[in-house]
């Protein structure tokens, strides 16, 4: 697959490529990975048929000006101030909507004092965070003791805040711990160490990590 040279070239490709993208990239974000998702002939395919539904609907809608507007990006001289509005609309804002559209939904609610207001709510409940740890380190926001046992059977722990840091994908997990405190060998805590400037250590698959809210 050659890469566009020219100015028409790069033209095509956005007509054909971007609205698909636009699409795809904003359902994907919002309601999670699909089974094809992960293929990415599928994903370039799909990105090229659906441009060709949008672009094939703007010009039986909206007819001469659609056509202006998506054919202008082959000459510079052309690109007005409304033909880059218009561009943007059809590019990318619609393509967006539709792409949120598939993955939450509109509805009205009903407040106390009568009146209707608009919520939204997710089809799924998906998260962007590719990990269970990647979510709990990510919102962490209080400090807590944490406590590792390692696949020895040996328990590490302390003071886990604001001065602590958990590396997050695509990293190997590894935690810093601000503060160490002696441990039992049943996984006590027994006591702040003396002296103590904070305990690295990493996590393997095998490790146990709890955190625990402070006393």
């Amino acid at each position: 697959m050659s890469v566009p040279d020219s100015l028409a070239q790069v033209a095509i490709f956005i007509l054909f490529v971007m609205p698909g993208v636009t699409f795809a990239s904003v359902r994907t974000a919002l309601g999670g990975w699909r089974s094809p998702d992960y293929s990415v002939g599928a994903r370039i395919l799909e990105a090229v048929f659906v441009s060709v539904l949008f672009c094939g609907t703007y010009a039986l809608v909206f007819g001469t000006a659609a056509a202006i507007a998506l054919t202008s990006v082959e000459t510079a001289r052309s690109l007005t101030a409304p033909t880059i509005a218009l561009l943007g609309l059809f590019l990318v804002l619609v393509p967006a909507a539709f792409g949120a559209s598939t993955a939450v939904k509109f509805r009205w609610s009903i407040a106390r004092n009568g009146r209707k207001f608009p919520s939204v709510t997710k089809k799924t409940n998906f998260r962007s965070d590719p990990q269970a740890w990647d979510h709990k380190v990510l919102n962490n926001q209080q400090g807590c003791f944490v406590r590792i046992r390692t696949e020895a059977g040996v328990y590490y722990g302390g003071w886990y805040s604001t001065e602590s840091f958990a590396s997050t994908y695509p990293m190997p997990r590894d935690l810093f711990i601000e503060s160490q405190w002696k441990m039992s060998p049943t996984g006590d805590f027994l006591g702040k160490m003396t002296n103590t400037r904070g305990l690295w250590l990493a996590v393997t698959d095998k490790c146990v990590v709890e955190w625990i809210a402070a006393s």
